[in-house]
């Protein structure tokens, strides 16, 4: 077994608030706060505290068993001069709360390079800090997807990467990747899996190897283990960073890895992004098989001895970034098993660029919402259009035009069970466009009551059949707003024209 580093006795030079300053008999290490993955940030004073808080999961633990506060907490010192004291300490499955008094010229243990960045802070055994995948963006990002990964964005030229549905989800996924595992490091959200026992698999190219978590452990942890979204562009579902627990730290090894398959052995396939609910109906003394493959260019050489325990690192990917490669997956189906076309899709034609180009525009009178020249083509063109872009500078009325296009398209699909999505980059952005069309649409049906009742003169409630009504439907029908209202207590349909109603208050 190679080991990529080497032990390096580094004395604190320094405290600041950008981080640690050590120096080594050969050269000086500057090792920033992020890096360390702190639970806070630490007080810049000769002496300062670093603590971590981790979860911790033992596979061989109950579901009832969980330590923490007193129960598992360390408390450390390295003093000037002096090393931190090595005494047994065990994990147990919880909170593990550590603490570390550290003092200027005290020494520490890291695993590094000749040149470059330290890999590694040993703390206390069977407890280190990886400081390889905590590398700012795009290092640390790499490390835990591997260099293939943005080798793969690299080579790929734009013309290839949008020509076949399979080209878009491999560039696409690819980049999905590195932005999912640089928020994973970010949020500092992982748990930590002690004492685990892997298979290792017969020694071939790639390097593999699998363990077990009971179901009930994994859903009482929240621990979310499932197959690759492979269609999606998908080349890890988590990450592992792992290290052989032994007494004699030096010589443990250390590697990276990603999970490729999660599944129970004679229960079902692989678990996929929909099956946590499914879980809740399986056995909890089941186990999860989860197998993963070792990153060879962040790891060590060789593997570990067979009996060997494993600490590790588990880092899950964000739901967010999980549905973007579904939605990557749909624009890249399987083929049918009957060899037919696959059902067509709007998003696909998007992004392959396969979008005829159109000319219609919608001839409906829309002389009433008082839109100007440039925003009343815009709404024409979308409503007869599949795909629409509408831009311009603040101040132009982009907010108006949407509120006037989404009560339009919701006054002509009354009827069906479609919905309508409205997406902005900001809930506050999506407040003031939802304000605004409930806003308009209340005005818009105010003057089409005024106007109904202008037009019949005496007009009468459609239920009661008394005069002046206060609400008017979406399909043009006139109540008072407390005989709708106990009307819809029964259905949500006009009494008379059985159109579905949306509200009480009549309108969209």
């Amino acid at each position: 077994m190679g080991m990529r580093g080497r032990s390096l006795e580094a004395e604190v030079e320094k405290i600041d608030s950008g981080g640690l300053a050590l120096s080594t008999r050969e050269r000086r290490i500057f090792v920033p706060w992020p890096l360390l993955g702190l639970a806070q940030a630490p007080d810049c004073n000769e002496v300062t505290t670093l603590r971590w808080r981790m979860h911790c999961v033992d596979p061989d633990s109950g579901t009832r068993d969980f330590w923490s506060g007193n129960n598992n907490r360390w408390s450390l010192k390295a003093d000037a001069g002096e090393r931190i004291p090595e005494n047994e300490r065990h994990i147990y499955t919880g909170v593990l709360e550590v603490e570390l008094r550290l003092q200027r010229k005290a020494l520490l243990t890291v695993l590094g390079l000749p040149r470059g960045p330290p890999l590694r802070l040993q703390v206390a055994e069977p407890f280190s800090i990886c400081l390889e995948h905590r590398q700012p963006w795009d290092k640390g990002a790499a490390c835990l997807c591997g260099r293939v990964v943005p080798n793969r964005l690299q080579s790929q030229s734009h013309a290839r990467c949008f020509s076949t549905p399979e080209s878009y989800a491999e560039r696409w996924g690819a980049m999905v990747e590195l932005e999912a595992a640089a928020s994973a490091i970010e949020s500092n959200d992982s748990r930590m899996l002690c004492n685990v026992h892997v298979h290792w698999e017969p020694r071939q190219a790639l390097q593999r190897g699998s363990f077990s978590v009971p179901v009930a452990l994994a859903r009482a942890h929240k621990l979310k283990f499932r197959g690759l979204l492979a269609r999606g562009g998908e080349r890890a579902s988590a990450w592992l960073c792992m290290r052989e627990a032994r007494r004699d730290s030096r010589q443990a090894w250390c590697g990276h890895a990603i999970v490729v398959q999660a599944g129970i052995l004679g229960e079902c396939g692989e678990l996929g992004l929909d099956d946590e609910e499914n879980l809740k109906n399986v056995d909890g003394r089941r186990s999860i098989t989860v197998v993963f493959e070792v990153l060879q260019e962040f790891s060590d050489s060789g593997r570990p001895e067979e009996d060997a325990m494993i600490m590790m690192e588990f880092i899950q990917k964000a739901l967010s970034h999980s549905m973007q490669h579904t939605a990557i997956s749909e624009v890249n189906p399987a083929p049918r098993k009957d060899d037919l076309p696959n059902a067509p899709l709007l998003a696909r034609d998007i992004v392959l660029n396969r979008l005829q180009e159109a000319t219609s525009i919608d001839k409906a009178d829309i002389g009433h919402w008082k839109l100007n020249p440039s925003q009343d083509q815009g709404v024409r063109q979308a409503l007869a259009r599949p795909l629409m872009l509408v831009h311009g500078p603040p101040g132009t009325g982009k907010t108006r035009t949407a509120a006037v296009l989404m009560t339009l398209m919701a006054q002509r699909n009354l009827g069906s069970k479609c919905a309508m999505l409205f997406a902005a980059p900001t809930n506050r952005a999506c407040d003031a466009a939802l304000h605004y069309t409930n806003k308009l649409c209340e005005g818009h049906f105010a003057e089409r009551l005024r106007a109904r009742v202008e037009e019949d003169g005496d007009a009468e409630c459609s239920i009661c059949l008394e005069g002046n009504p206060d609400i008017v439907t979406a399909c043009g029908h006139v109540f008072h707003k407390a005989c709708v209202a106990k009307a819809l207590q029964n259905t949500s349909r006009c009494p008379l024209c059985r159109q579905v109603l949306k509200q009480e208050r009549g309108g969209l």
